[in-house]
């Protein structure tokens, strides 16, 4: 059994169904410690136990409320395409503030200049 952080205010959102609930949680517990994990829509279909349709669905709605950030897959040299790279948001925040003496969850904000930080956040961590 192996543990993993979630954001807790995953359970206070009521703009989401419970699937979309579930796929974020799936998402956190495939993530590394930086927050990045890459299952296809396939895979965490399985995980959460529904169509590949429905995954598909619940990663937009979480893309579009900012829950998560998405790097859609490339084109292979043999023609097949790689798997999207998911960054769940919360997790990353938390990883970069680690240094505090204790680790602060930070809520959801939609607000442009929020998703902006997020973005920044992001692309740091691509750098590292």
């Amino acid at each position: 059994m192996s543990k993993f952080w979630c954001n807790d205010s995953i359970f206070e959102q009521t703009n989401l169904r419970p699937n979309e609930k579930l796929t974020y949680i799936y998402l956190c517990r495939k993530a590394d410690k930086s927050g990045k994990s890459f299952p296809s829509y396939k895979t965490i279909a399985a995980g959460c136990g529904f169509c590949k349709r429905t995954a598909i669905r619940c990663v937009n709605k979480l893309v579009e409320l900012g829950m998560i950030l998405i790097e859609r897959g490339r084109r292979r040299t043999n023609g097949g395409w790689t798997s999207n790279l998911y960054v769940v948001v919360g997790l990353v925040t938390r990883q970069v503030q680690r240094g505090k003496k204790k680790a602060k969850e930070v809520p959801f904000n939609n607000s442009k200049e929020r998703n902006e930080q997020k973005k920044a956040l992001i692309r740091s961590l691509y750098r590292n």
